[in-house]
């Protein structure tokens, strides 16, 4: 049994996602009993680091994210639900990393909750968010100014003629809706206008 249980550890060091187990007694200390090589470099803690931090492994979440991390984890242990959470975290040598990790929960009859999962690095995933974030953000811009140039001069600045013609048709449409009938219209159009443009 040896064999099949190194190959299994082989392969678990190897894939993109660190598996682990999270243990949380009824008196509230917390350690993770497994966790998979590739873990400790999602972590960037070794197993001995691991095991001397005990549940303090969750010290290195950012406050904000840990305070949801924990209520979620209350909920789970509570309702034996399924738990999933992104949050940022300080990895050792990289500094401010995003992490994924996903469980299932079981509890034991001491009122022990063990939880079995995963975790995997999500800053790719978060970067890409944010550069499509911004590229959305840009493309909302230039259509604004298109928008913009499309109804106004581009000498003066000015609206323009199109603008006039979307304006006096929303202010027609609501007086036929019964909106205000109290405005009036004066067109003045001079005489070579175009050339003194």
């Amino acid at each position: 049994t040896r064999r099949p249980h190194a190959r299994i550890a082989s392969i678990l060091d190897i894939v993109p996602v660190g598996l682990f187990e999270y243990r949380r007694p009824p008196d509230g200390r917390a350690d993770f009993p497994y966790t998979s090589g590739r873990f400790s470099e999602l972590v960037g803690l070794g197993r001995a680091a691991i095991d001397r931090l005990r549940g303090g492994l969750l010290a290195r979440i950012m406050p904000e994210d840990r305070v949801a991390m924990e209520e979620m984890t209350r909920r789970s242990a509570e309702n034996l639900t399924p738990w999933r959470m992104r949050f940022r975290f300080l990895h050792p040598e990289r500094g401010q990393i995003w992490l994924m990790a996903a469980s299932l929960p079981e509890a034991k009859p001491d009122g022990t909750v063990v939880w079995t999962g995963a975790l995997y690095d999500a800053t790719p995933d978060v970067l890409r968010e944010a550069e499509l974030e911004s590229a959305y953000a840009l493309a909302e811009r230039m259509r604004g100014e298109n928008e913009h140039l499309a109804l106004h001069d581009g000498l003066t600045r000015l609206p323009n003629r199109r603008y006039f013609d979307r304006h006096i048709e929303t202010r027609l449409r609501a007086a036929a809706a019964g909106g205000p009938r109290d405005c009036g219209l004066t067109q003045i159009d001079p005489d070579r206008f175009k050339p003194i443009n």
